[in-house]
């Protein structure tokens, strides 16, 4: 985090930046809920229900042998038909309680996500039904015959792999204290890549709790990891370095759009840090990260942003650290021991790109992060109000003409062209609207006038609503990517202000903390402030933004 401060010089937007993402679960697919011929098998009769082989096994491949399989991290084989039987009340329980599958995004009274997420692993009622009544009826296995077709789609690899990235040596854990450990990892690009597909394959999904890969553009990880080729680190790599992937076990490949990427400079260094749960023997992991590049150049670059963990207000325009509880008239971020509802906020607004206005950054991906004392973590945009851009006069009148005059031309042919045959409206546009035009221009006519138009509407904040993780676990963290084509993506724009409300538990009755402080030899809890140690807190939203990709430099 390197001060958990935002840093955002350009478009490029280098983050120091240190988040702990991970999920649980695999993409198989299958059909559920179907009602078909009768059925018997061992544990029970199913006359016309729910049998293993037709309903319950590819249901539970998409929402739990991620990590309950032979060898994996959830301890026991659900793809067994006799330990899924003798589980089954115990599923029932944990998925009523919220508590599986491991699924933080929530609907809430506070908040409507604006788009459905991808390879959301919760169970629909229906499906939550049809186990129950397959459990009840004593877990029939059916004829193997009535299985989908197919069985499930090869959802463990990337389209291609262009790089596959191993660790210099395996690591050994040990003990029984989670550990992390971060592992310098050379892509060897000769020129500056694209990158859009990134997938892991754990070494030993027995201890392989989850992963995050950083670019390293200055090479300084390098240094600290010496010829063992990986070094400690828990809040982040420990070098300026953006946020790019995360995995869990039974994680699917993180792709961004067909025509999306994410730029790496050549000779950058990417630092995958590991956070291993250990079984009290040793065990050797070496995990594997295999990277999908895009061919020429994309349409939309993606980049990584994290933004919070402010210490305090920023300027005059309220934006920072909101005042809160015990602040006693100097505005701080400090949780009291003991405390259970304790709330820090803090807002951003979102500012210029190299002097100029933007309206048109689609947000792909959005994950909360706190630590061991966050409990509810909610992220949401306030609509603001874009001054001095393109009115919708000016719109009208040069975007007819250039749409008319211009079609098909980008970049600086298109600010060319719209230059000679479309002089008098240029003339009569505001200096900032011609400003933003030929920053966007790379995106083409149709898009330029969609990234420059001036939002005037004032929404309620609950109607941006990003991201609701009310029910916050530390051990299962993850990106949650919408399911929409990028041009229907959630826009953010300069003058809209996100907000980050991150609500915390201090006491010993918060699970977290209790195994923290008994990792520290700690009785009782202690205030907490921001920092990247155990018991230290933070306040992020973490986002995948994409944008236009501008034309190439001559």
């Amino acid at each position: 985090m390197r001060n958990g401060r935002f840093v955002a010089p350009a478009l490029t937007l280098a983050l120091a930046a240190a988040l702990a993402l991970a999920g649980c679960g695999s993409d198989t697919t299958g059909t559920s809920g179907s009602a078909g011929s009768d059925a018997v098998g061992g544990g029970g009769t199913g006359v016309g229900g729910p049998t293993w082989h037709r309903d319950v096994r590819p249901m539970l491949g998409r929402t739990c042998f991620g990590c309950h399989r032979s060898g994996g991290i959830g301890g026991f084989d659900l793809d067994d038909v006799e330990t899924a039987r003798a589980m089954g009340k115990t599923m029932i329980a944990a998925i009523d309680a919220g508590r599986m599958p491991p699924w933080g995004a929530q609907e809430t009274a506070e908040c409507t996500p604006p788009a459905p997420w991808q390879h959301d692993l919760r169970l629909d009622p229906a499906e939550r039904d049809l186990l129950a009544d397959w459990v009840d009826a004593g877990g029939p296995e059916g004829d193997a015959a009535s299985a989908p077709a197919g069985g499930s789609k090869d959802a463990d690899k990337l389209a291609k792999v262009d790089r596959s990235l191993k660790p210099v040596k395996a690591y050994v854990t040990s003990g029984n204290k989670d550990q992390f450990v971060c592992f310098v990892l050379d892509p060897k690009f000769t020129e500056d890549a694209w990158v859009r597909g990134i997938h892991f394959r754990a070494g030993d999904a027995r201890v392989a709790h989850h992963a995050l890969l950083f670019v390293d553009e200055s090479g300084s990880a390098a240094a600290k990891a010496g010829a063992d080729g990986h070094y400690p680190c828990f809040g982040g790599p420990g070098v300026n370095g953006k946020l790019i992937a995360a995995w869990a076990p039974g994680g699917i490949p993180a792709e961004l759009p067909p025509n999306a990427g994410l730029p790496v400079k050549k000779g950058a260094r990417l630092v995958m840090q590991m956070h291993y749960h250990p079984l009290g023997e040793e065990i050797a992991d070496q995990t594997t990260v295999e990277l999908e590049l895009h061919e020429g150049r994309p349409a939309w670059t993606a980049v990584s942003m994290l933004i919070g963990n402010f210490p305090g207000p920023i300027g005059g325009g309220g934006d920072g650290l909101q005042p809160g509880p015990g602040d006693d008239g100097k505005v701080k971020f400090q949780i009291p021991a003991g405390a259970t509802d304790h709330v820090e906020s803090m807002i951003w607004t979102v500012p210029k790109f190299n002097g100029v206005a933007i309206g048109g950054l689609r947000v792909y991906g959005i994950a909360s992060h706190m630590h061991y004392v966050g409990k509810d973590m909610r992220i949401w945009l306030e609509r603001g109000q874009i001054q001095g851009l393109c009115d919708d006069k000016t719109r009208a009148a040069l975007g007819g003409c250039a749409d008319s005059k211009c079609a098909g031309k980008m970049g600086e042919d298109l600010v060319s062209c719209a230059i000679a045959q479309c002089g008098a409206h240029v003339t009569a546009a505001s200096q900032a609207c011609q400003q933003c035009l030929v920053a966007a221009s790379g995106a083409g006519a149709t898009e330029m006038w969609s990234l420059c138009a001036p939002q005037t509407e004032t929404k309620d904040a609950t109607d941006a609503c990003l991201l609701h993780t009310p029910q916050w676990d530390f051990n299962w963290q993850r990106y949650y990517f919408y399911d929409a084509e990028p041009d229907a993506l959630p826009a953010v724009r300069t003058g809209d202000r996100l907000h980050m409300r991150c609500v915390y538990d201090n006491s010993k009755g918060n699970p977290g903390v209790a195994r923290a402080l008994a990792e520290q030899g700690k009785d009782a809890p202690v205030a907490v402030s921001l920092g990247e140690e155990t018991l230290d807190e933070m306040c992020l939203a973490a986002m995948v933004l994409l944008y236009p990709t501008p034309p190439a430099a001559p």
